[in-house]
């Protein structure tokens, strides 16, 4: 149409997404076919990703996720119900979920099957 257009100028900073570190509370051991819950706790900006259905140690039997913002800060708790299936001593990490982005940090747990 013959018209040219100035617009303001626009500045964007990319900055670097800071770790997410998230903690684990469950029980330290369970029997085979026992179901436990366990509980994921962090701060999060909602990016936490979903616990694998199942794998040679655990079923997921359900789950449920809550978050909340304080001052700014959200907060995710992850409630997972498994049913253990195979006897042993296991690490419990990121390496269970998919696609676990980099920031976010994962403490592992240590817990036996009996």
């Amino acid at each position: 149409m013959g018209k040219e257009f100035t617009s303001n100028k626009v500045s964007v900073e990319v900055i670097e997404q800071p770790e997410e570190i998230f903690k684990i509370e469950m029980p330290k051991e369970g029997k085979v076919g026992e179901q436990i819950t366990i509980k994921i706790i962090g701060n999060s900006n909602g990016s936490f990703t979903a616990l694998d259905k199942e794998n040679e140690i655990f079923k997921v039997h359900g789950s449920s996720i809550s978050t909340s913002v304080t001052d700014g800060v959200y907060s995710c708790v992850s409630e997972y119900t498994l049913i253990l299936k195979k006897k042993g001593v296991f690490e419990f990490d990121r390496s269970l979920f998919k696609n676990l982005p980099d920031q976010i940090k994962l403490e592992s747990v240590k817990f036996e099957v009996k």
